[in-house]
């Protein structure tokens, strides 16, 4: 497990050059001078280009890269344009919002997905398997800023404990932070919830046709044991697969749902960085985005192990 570990942890290292280089190239060829934006239209051209030069940003493409490549090699990120501060603390400081916000979104993903599919495999054909499936359905095709909307109107306008924006952080209690972060939250992890419902149902109705299966309900054993000692299991490798990637998805969403319920994360960060043309913050971001991504699916092999004791890796 270990030299795998290893050996996928150097596969990483040529994935990353080329984010980092596409990183580099995307924000290079957006439109817009980003020292004009900064110093303002009073600015003359003279002191554009000064200050162009005193950025290295009138270098050639290559040495720019090269130089941004080692300055990230060493965990210097860059310096925010706008913001005058290096990126690194600034994505830290935005940091705690967007973790909250996909962390709980996470649970509701869980907490939701796995038991409905799992109770719609049970009960295949059933009103409880059409229930679920027809509420998954629903929830797949409602994007998650129109539910947003629909929970700022039909709830949070209704319900005085939840707001309809902002951000409590966790240093003025963990109660206050989830009331601001449940609706955020569950707008985003729902469309997730029924995904993962929908592949656990899948995956359960194949594992419950199995031969074990079988053998275990003719061997008497109790419909529960059966279905959650036997069956679950099994069926829930194609879900962790499915939720790595829900993971990734739910830190992209993030970028719509902040700004919907104005959260002060990082996705609303990547958001006004791209406005104002603030290529460190955007590069740094990606950076940290594209690190995540990788290790989330490095996570997600090695979790297999556990789930499944018939998969090793050598």
């Amino acid at each position: 497990m270990f030299r795998y570990i290893v050996r996928r942890l150097l596969a990483l290292i040529p994935v990353l050059l080329l984010v980092t280089l596409f990183a580099f190239i995307i924000v290079h060829i957006t439109p817009g001078d980003p020292v004009a934006l900064v110093l303002g239209e009073a600015a003359t051209q003279d002191e554009i280009e000064r200050a162009r030069a005193e950025l290295g940003l009138d270098d050639p493409f290559h040495i720019q890269y090269l130089r941004w490549l080692g300055a990230v090699a060493q965990g210097d990120l860059g310096r925010s344009l706008i913001f005058d501060m290096p990126v690194s603390q600034l994505l830290i400081q935005r940091a705690e919002p967007t973790i909250m916000l996909a962390s709980v979104a996470l649970f509701f993903t869980v907490a939701i997905g796995i038991p409905s599919g799992v109770i719609a495999a049970i009960n295949h054909n059933r009103w409880s398997d059409h229930s679920v499936m027809f509420g998954a359905l629903i929830f797949v095709a409602t994007p998650n800023f129109v539910l947003g909307l629909m929970l700022i109107i039909f709830v949070a306008l209704n319900v005085d404990s939840l707001p309809t924006g902002g951000y409590s952080h966790l240093s003025d209690g963990l109660l206050s932070t989830l009331q601001s972060i449940v609706l955020p939250a569950f707008a985003l992890g729902a469309s997730q919830a029924a995904l993962i419902a929908r592949m656990t149902r899948a995956s359960m109705l194949e594992v419950l046709g199995s031969d074990y299966v079988r053998t275990a309900r003719a061997k008497g054993l109790h419909q529960r044991i059966v279905h959650f000692r036997h069956a679950l299991r099994n069926a829930l490798l194609p879900t962790s697969t499915v939720l790595g990637v829900v993971v990734i998805t739910l830190f992209g969403g993030a970028v719509v749902t902040e700004t919907l319920f104005n959260l002060p994360g990082i996705g609303r960060l990547i958001v006004n960085a791209v406005r104002n043309r603030d290529f460190p913050v955007v590069q740094g971001a990606l950076i940290v985005v594209a690190t995540m991504y990788v290790l989330i699916n490095l996570l997600v092999d090695v979790l297999y192990v556990y789930i499944d004791p018939r998969i090793r890796y050598t």
